[in-house]
């Protein structure tokens, strides 16, 4: 059973939309639980290859970022994933990160063979990403299809990253990657301009300097490379060459602004 997503980012005294498809559904009688911290807030029958309903009124939102269990479950099977709503305030510092070549060592044949829990994250990533989620809300934006937002939230989870939305593509968004992050990213900006985008390619910056955010520029290397922490600021955006030296950037440059 396929399941496709991306998580929800929400706005203060906004109620939440649960949102997701099963691209092979073919009729078949399905049921859809929602639990919360193992307790069961609802659950009802599928009859369309897309769902989209507002999560039931008696979900608890009192955290920064509300996890949601969901069991999607037919005759012959049963798949589990978690939903994230992030509640993001006016003016709210965060940090949009890309994922492959980013955080990720990510190799073509094991993503397309769907062998993603055995890629490797770039060394330092995820420890700099958990000192800095003291400070700013981390937000996953990935141009990798939506059918793979389980597997990479438990992927994230197994790297020991912090926890946060993922946003990404859907099958049918035949734009290219830039078009896509400047999409996404303009139902997050207007609440809060206060963002660092960080990711590994052109598109990444272009998004990022459309929408008034910081970039953060990292060279796209092997996971095994040095710890080299240098880090320059050229044509509006900072370069650098590992999470080294994002980690030394934002000790010495970004936390003090």
């Amino acid at each position: 059973m396929l399941i496709a997503y991306s998580d929800a980012i929400i706005y203060e005294n906004q109620h939440p939309q649960l949102v997701f498809s099963l691209p092979n559904f073919k009729g078949e009688q399905t049921l859809l639980e929602i639990y919360q911290k193992k307790q069961l807030l609802d659950n009802f029958s599928i009859n369309n290859q897309i769902i989209n309903v507002p999560l039931p009124d008696n979900i608890k939102l009192d955290q920064d970022l509300t996890e949601i269990e969901l069991v999607v479950s037919n005759k012959t099977e049963k798949q589990f994933f978690t939903y994230s709503v992030l509640k993001l305030s006016e003016n709210e510092p965060y940090i949009i990160c890309d994922i492959d070549f980013t955080i990720s060592a990510t190799n073509f044949i094991l993503y397309l063979s769907n062998n993603i829990l055995s890629i490797k994250s770039l060394k330092y990533s995820a420890d700099t990403l958990n000192d800095l989620s003291h400070h700013y809300k981390i937000i996953y934006l990935t141009g990798r299809l939506d059918l793979h937002s389980r597997v990479t939230k438990i992927w994230l989870s197994n790297h020991g990253f912090p926890k946060g939305p993922i946003i990404a593509r859907s099958r049918q968004d035949l734009r290219g990657l830039a078009k896509f992050k400047i999409n996404a990213l303009e139902k997050i900006v207007p609440v809060s301009a206060q963002g660092i985008g960080i990711g590994d390619l052109r598109s990444d910056i272009t998004a990022y300097r459309y929408h008034g955010l910081l970039p953060i520029h990292i060279r796209r290397l092997p996971y095994f490379y040095k710890s080299n922490d240098h880090y320059k600021f050229k044509n509006g955006y900072y370069r650098v060459k590992t999470w080294k030296g994002i980690q030394k950037l934002f000790n010495e440059k970004l936390l003090n602004q």
